[in-house]
């Protein structure tokens, strides 16, 4: 039809898996646009600008029906055209962005700019998340009116590794059946403001191809090719060819003698000859630390064809055993928080599992290996929970420990294990800090505000029972925005979408009573316009009345009384200095002076971010009990391992349990906190996964 130059993209991203002749290629998408009646309008979305119009139209161009897209800028040098089509998606059963191509033609057909530069995303819609589009683009294009038509083709999971995010998030759902793509340009660098241009370009046969295994053939294996860690007594499964009548298994540990073998030639490793199932089970237990070879040849002797020799796949079994690798828990009868338990059980700060399924933790980010871990969060302040009224409690003990008991003593000597590993995620250190006075105190903080139905910001706080009353002097802050929000705060609890009250000066939106009247519920204000720092603030609580002032001098009689509201708040409650920088790329930096409780005010100052995913730093610990009730306790060597924001592997050699008989172990648990230095501490989240017992 016409001449193209084609761009490729292949950084052998996704060749390690690749299914070489038994590749097999279907199109889950392909659209050449012949059907559509000339002249009516494609789907048109316009990027950034409203200075920027466009027109899309099906055209009529050297006898084939294409997309015409024409782009105009009337002004400035960010004006931006583009649009944004839905793909329907028919036959996408892989999760693997590798498995999948696209393809196009695409021409830069006139106008101002030669070359022009063209923007292309592959987007997903992913209700699990929300809505909106996540995906990536491809790499900037180039595209020259001289070269006619170019033909694009790239393999989506080398767009992973180009790593052109979208903005909205790069959390593809490739099984989604609606994908969509955009595709538009910037105007070429050098356009002059106010100056205007105009550039048209074509586009024609879209197609996405899914690469996957023929259905003659046995597919669908598991455990997946090149697998590593496999359990030693692992049974091999796959999906039957559709001609399939019985399958001959060859198995071994020689990838020739396994990829050569025959029914007449079998090499010694055709183990399971003309069986109708479509398993194996290997007997006894395999060796450890062995990469097995295996093929799956599909027969019927009443087919013309008769057999479809499979291809050779391989796994390698792992090097220990599994103590729980947290894979087979459930939402309806193996529930997680059932097997390891937390505060419920042993009254320490630990809650075990999510509220609401799944109590596992499901998310990539948060799991190591597999598709589960554990979620834990620690609460080492003597309240769990604070805000949720199904599962608070108070007085549980100031360190967090999630346990699990074995009815049957362990034999931890066995196969001779050496070393128990856990794996285990916590978060960032907290943007925030406090530096308690006299004469000075100082808080900095980040956050995107402390609004709406939950907040975002640092927190200083002691511990009020009743009625009192917090004074002090806003000093100074840093303008990280207008609205930027120093002050003192009365909050119920700790959680994120807490009920509180607040009083800030802000560095140029006034005086401002904040408060959230109900847990998760909106935001109200009362301000008073044009008050700067340095300035006199103050909360008061008598009963469920809580009322906010403030004051120049800090002189009796020179007090503004800014708004009072009726909150049915708990007895116990949070007092402090409050500070969010409404900047989340910003850190906030806040001088306080002559800070002063009433006597209903107790304890050592506390400080946390709330409603940031961070840490305060707290040790972590693991304790082995035997049959007997002797036990040990192991602390990890970093006394702030729960800000440890990437999975780390932490490996204790099983001497360290020496005074716990490892042949009967009935009992481990994970703590967070000093268990015997027992003082009020912080709350944090852990994820833990992959816990076992090493060999040599």
């Amino acid at each position: 039809m016409w001449m193209k130059k084609t761009i490729l993209i292949a950084l052998f991203l996704c060749l390690a898996g690749s299914m070489s002749s038994y590749a097999y290629t279907v199109a889950v998408h392909e659209d050449d646009f012949e059907d559509r009646e000339i002249g009516s309008t494609t789907e048109g979305w316009l990027w950034y600008d409203s200075a920027a119009s466009h027109v899309g139209l099906y055209a009529d161009f050297e006898g084939s029906i294409v997309r015409e897209h024409t782009g105009t800028i009337s002004v400035g040098i960010s004006k931006r055209f583009g649009y944004k089509t839905d793909i329907a998606m028919t036959g996408n059963t892989s999760d693997d962005p590798c498995d999948y191509t696209i393809e196009l033609d695409i021409r830069n057909l006139q106008g101002n700019w030669n070359p022009h530069e063209i923007e292309i995303w592959i987007l997903t819609y992913n209700p699990d998340i929300g809505s909106g589009n996540y995906g990536y683009g491809l790499p900037l294009l180039e595209l020259y009116q001289e070269d006619e038509w170019v033909h694009i083709e790239y393999n989506l999971g080398e767009l992973v590794e180009v790593n052109r995010a979208w903005w909205q998030g790069t959390d593809w759902d490739m099984t989604n059946p609606m994908w969509s793509y955009e595709i538009g340009g910037p105007p070429w660098p050098g356009v002059e403001v106010d100056e205007s241009w105009t550039q048209v370009f074509l586009v024609d046969n879209l197609k996405i191809t899914l690469v996957t295994e023929p259905p003659e053939f046995a597919r669908e294996a598991v455990p997946e090719d090149q697998s590593i860690d496999i359990p030693t007594d692992v049974v091999l499964s796959w999906t039957p060819g559709i001609y399939a009548a019985t399958h001959n298994l060859y198995f071994g540990t020689d990838i020739n003698d396994v990829n050569e073998a025959s029914e007449t030639d079998p090499r010694g490793v055709l183990v399971s000859p003309n069986p109708d199932a479509n398993s194996y089970d290997p007997p006894g237990l395999l060796d450890w630390k062995q990469t097995y070879y295996w093929r799956v040849d599909e027969v019927n002797d009443a087919h013309p064809d008769k057999l479809w020799k499979g291809r050779v796949r391989s796994f390698t079994t792992a090097n220990f055993l599994v103590v729980d690798d947290f894979e087979d828990y459930n939402d309806i009868n193996n529930m997680i928080y059932l097997t390891w338990t937390g505060y419920e059980m042993n009254n320490t700060g630990m809650t075990v599992g999510y509220f609401e399924p799944p109590y596992a933790e499901t998310e990539p980010p948060n799991v190591n290996n597999g598709s589960q871990a554990m979620y834990m969060r620690y609460d080492n302040d003597g309240t769990v929970n604070e805000g949720n009224p199904d599962f608070e409690q108070a007085g549980t003990l100031f360190y967090s420990e999630a346990e699990r008991t074995w009815t049957d003593a362990q034999d931890w000597t066995r196969e001779d294990v050496n070393s128990l590993t856990l794996w285990f995620r916590g978060m960032p250190p907290i943007y925030g800090s406090f530096v308690a006075g006299p004469p000075t105190w100082t808080l900095t903080a980040r956050g995107t505000d402390i609004w709406g139905e939950a907040d975002e910001f640092f927190f200083a706080h002691k511990l009020m029972s009743g009625n009192g009353t917090i004074t002090a002097r806003v000093d100074s802050m840093t303008n990280t925005d207008a609205w930027a929000k120093p002050g003192v705060m009365i909050r119920e609890s700790l959680a994120a979408n807490s009920a509180h009250v607040m009083i800030v000066v802000t560095p140029a939106s006034g005086v401002s009573f904040q408060r959230r009247i109900t847990v998760g519920s909106g935001s109200d204000e009362t301000t008073e316009p044009g008050i700067i720092a340095p300035q006199w603030v103050r909360l008061t609580r008598s009963g469920n009345t809580f009322t906010a002032d403030y004051s120049a001098t800090g002189a009796a009689n020179s007090w503004t009384t800014l708004g009072s509201v009726e909150i049915p708040m708990a007895p116990d409650t949070y007092v402090g200095l409050c500070l969010t920088s409404h900047n989340v790329n910003a850190t906030c930096t806040a001088e306080f002076s002559n800070v002063s409780t009433s006597t209903s005010v107790t304890g050592d100052w506390q400080s946390q971010d709330i409603g940031i995913e961070s840490n305060i730093g707290e040790p972590m610990y693991i304790v082995l009990e035997d049959s007997a009730g002797g036990s040990v306790v192991v602390k990890h060597p970093d006394p702030n391992a729960t800000t440890m924001n990437s999975w780390t592997e932490w490996n204790i050699p099983l001497t360290e349990f020496t005074g716990v008989n490892m042949q009967a172990v009935t009992k481990m648990s994970i703590g967070v906190g000093d268990r015997a230095n027992t003082q009020p501490g912080s709350a944090g989240d852990l994820y833990i996964d992959d816990i076992r017992l090493n060999r040599p």
